[in-house]
């Protein structure tokens, strides 16, 4: 079974949730068997032993499979991305008030483009990076009077250096085909869905889930 984020968040939940499940029965079980709660009695005051030992197991071990499978979804995690390592360049902020505009007309072929913060991050990679087939691709939009234009979106994941979160970041690689920067491999602008403060902070990472090859630039196929 391929464990994907959904299958991931779910089981995490329902392990969560037997944590605080099987606590509370302890608790009730302490209430009502004070001096009972260990002993290998069949029955006291009404409520099994069996019972007693399985809320103490699950309590224990709950907690155990959350840190363990999440411990092994940042290790699959790693290993199925590209990581490209980048510098964060100040840009004029004129972005912030394009994609805003621009939001408008996108929405349409891709709703989820109203989740992100209305600004770019600027970055330029160590190692160029082409993309050939972004996850999505408008038509040529009139977003403004007499311009018309395509964009591109690649969901990626993004993390600072030092990190600021415990995983990656959701983002998206942001691609004006009209923008200067348009056939520059080694420029590419970043959307996340919340601002987070890049104060004093140089460097960061993306990820790319997709299968890649080396050539003389990374291309997606």
């Amino acid at each position: 079974m391929k464990w994907d984020d959904n299958k991931i968040f779910v089981t995490k939940v329902i392990l969560a949730a037997i944590t605080v499940v099987s606590s509370i029965f302890q608790i009730i079980v302490k209430y009502y068997e004070p001096d009972n709660v260990l002993t290998f009695n069949s029955k006291h005051h009404g409520v099994p032993d069996w019972f007693s030992w399985m809320t103490i197991i699950l309590s224990i071990g709950a907690p155990i499979g959350y840190i363990v499978i999440d411990s092994c979804k940042k290790r699959i995690f790693k290993e199925k991305m590209v990581v490209i390592k980048g510098r964060i360049r100040s840009g004029t902020r004129s972005a912030t008030g394009n994609i805003a505009k621009q939001k408008e007309y996108i929405k349409e072929f891709f709703p989820d483009i109203e989740t992100y913060f209305n600004g770019t991050i600027n970055l330029l990679l160590e190692t160029p990076f082409n993309i050939y087939k972004p996850d999505v691709v408008t038509p040529p939009l009139e977003w403004s009077p007499n311009f018309h234009e395509k964009f591109g979106f690649l969901k990626i994941k993004f993390e600072s250096i030092p990190k600021q979160t415990s995983m990656p970041l959701d983002a998206l690689i942001y691609i004006p085909y009209k923008s200067p920067h348009f056939e520059n491999p080694f420029y590419k602008e970043i959307m996340l869905k919340t601002k987070i403060d890049l104060t004093g902070i140089e460097f960061c990472k993306i990820y790319i889930d997709k299968h890649c090859r080396k050539s003389v630039v990374y291309t997606i196929d």
